[in-house]
């Protein structure tokens, strides 16, 4: 691909397609905007369609087509039989919550994401409501309050049940969209904190629970397991000759992709780990 058009489609909300993105503040105005002669990647299946027409009208796909009319007035991007446009991408996981951060996650065609704990307040509370609201560029953004049962990894602290429960009512109060669970959970405040979550309707997405382990995990109904290497201390048998890094048995690997597909469980591959 030569090229990559800045406004990536997305067929829900978002800032407008083609939008300049050297202003994190700028906005425009949510008027129709035509794709014409470019290359589109679906991504339904393995196709291109060539020499289309995108139409996009309050920030929604409205058509596509190989001939179809430009309304008056509408804000034109010619991509010359050479650019390619395709849908937003996701971040599903990252720890970004800067405004010059948000605008280069745009800038690379991320059009939503997840911060997965310790993002500040400003983050959390006003900047993802003034993307949100329009009144600054940035992807869709959504945020996890990660908990852990000790301080090791400087998480917010749940030692009991009763932390869990306090925990998740504090999470809904402040607008976090997921908890995000991490290695040293005890049983009992990771089946409290499910148990509140489920009630709350707050997801909870994470690591693999030392004490519980995915399988647990995955059918207690975590919605997210947040690296593939979280199989790797919590599902996989140890390495007979105690290599962390050791490839699991393949029966095991074809268990563990059918546990997920039976609970619907996405993965993220989190590529830096």
């Amino acid at each position: 691909m030569r090229h990559l058009l800045s406004g990536l489609l997305l067929a829900c909300s978002l800032a407008p397609a083609g939008m300049a993105l050297a202003q994190s503040t700028a906005v425009p105005a949510r008027a129709t905007t035509a794709f014409v002669d470019v290359h589109v990647v679906p991504m339904d299946r393995e196709r291109v369609l060539a020499g289309q027409t995108v139409l996009v009208e309050d920030g929604a796909i409205v058509a596509i087509g190989p001939a179809l009319p430009v309304p008056d007035g509408a804000r034109v991007v010619d991509g010359g039989g050479e650019a390619w446009l395709l849908p937003g991408l996701a971040d599903m996981h990252n720890h970004l919550d800067s405004r010059q951060d948000l605008t280069v996650l745009l800038g690379l065609g991320v059009t939503t994401t997840l911060h997965m704990g310790e993002a500040r307040n400003s983050f959390v509370g006003r900047m993802r409501a003034a993307v949100a609201n329009g009144e600054q560029a940035g992807p869709r953004a959504f945020a996890a309050l990660a908990v852990d049962g000790s301080p090791r990894y400087g998480h917010l602290v749940v030692a009991d049940a009763d932390d869990a429960r306090a925990t998740v009512r504090m999470a809904k109060a402040n607008g976090y969209d997921f908890l995000k669970v991490y290695n040293n959970l005890s049983p009992e405040a990771f089946a409290a904190l499910m148990d509140a979550a489920d009630a709350a309707g707050v997801p909870v997405v994470g690591h693999g629970v030392s004490a519980v382990g995915l399988r647990r995990q995955i059918e207690a109904g975590q919605a997210m397991v947040a690296h593939a290497e979280e199989f790797f201390y919590t599902f996989f048998a140890p390495s007979p000759e105690g290599d962390p890094n050791a490839a699991p048995d393949p029966e095991q690997i074809a268990e563990a992709v059918g546990l997920l597909r039976r609970h619907g469980t996405p993965v993220v591959a989190d590529l830096a780990t």
